[in-house]
C-alpha cells in the first residue's frame, strides 16, 4: 500500500566537473538540490523553471532530461512531513560563470559540492547521494525510490 505524500516537488540535479550544485540551508545544517513545490496546474517542467528562475540569479539554464521520483517520509520536532521530489537533469549555461550563481533566498547559501568532499553527506534525501553516484558512473538510470528518516 503506497502512502500519499503532503507536497509536490521538482528537483535539478545539476553536475559540473564532479560537484553538484546544491542549496543550502545554514540554519538546518542541510543541502538539496535547487527547485521546490509545483503549484496550481503547472507542469513538472514549469514548476521547475519557475523554481529556478525564483531561486538562483546570475544563470540560465536548460531542461535536458527526467529522471524519476523520490518519496521523502520524516519526523522533525515530533510532527511527520512528506514530499514526492521529481528530479531532472540540468544544464548551466556557463557563460556568466559558474562561480557568479547565488541564491535569491536569505536563508540559504548557494554552493558546489564535489561528491568526494564529506559535506555531499549535507544532501537530502539520504538516498539521493547514491543515487547521484551510479549516475556520474553509468547512463542516467530511472530513479523510482522511497526514503524514510528521522
Amino acid at each position: 500500500m503506497s502512502q500519499k505524500c503532503n507536497t509536490t516537488s521538482v528537483r535539478a540535479l545539476i553536475i559540473q566537473n564532479q560537484s553538484i550544485l546544491v542549496e543550502y540551508v545554514p540554519s538546518l545544517n542541510i543541502s538539496f538540490l535547487p527547485g521546490g513545490t509545483i503549484e496550481n496546474n503547472e507542469t513538472l517542467e514549469e514548476a521547475l523553471g519557475r523554481e529556478l528562475n525564483e531561486e538562483l540569479t546570475n544563470c540560465d539554464f536548460i531542461i535536458k532530461k527526467y529522471l524519476g521520483k523520490i518519496s521523502c517520509f520524516w519526523t522533525r520536532n515530533e510532527k511527520e512531513d512528506s514530499c514526492l521530489n521529481h528530479f531532472f537533469k540540468v544544464e548551466i549555461d556557463s557563460s556568466s560563470g559558474l562561480s557568479e550563481i547565488k541564491s535569491a533566498e536569505k536563508d540559504r547559501e548557494i554552493k558546489w559540492v564535489n561528491i568526494t568532499e564529506p559535506e555531499i553527506n549535507k544532501l537530502t534525501p539520504s538516498v539521493l547521494l547514491d543515487l547521484i553516484k551510479t549516475s556520474l558512473k553509468e547512463d542516467m538510470p530511472h530513479w523510482d525510490f522511497i526514503d524514510k528518516s528521522d
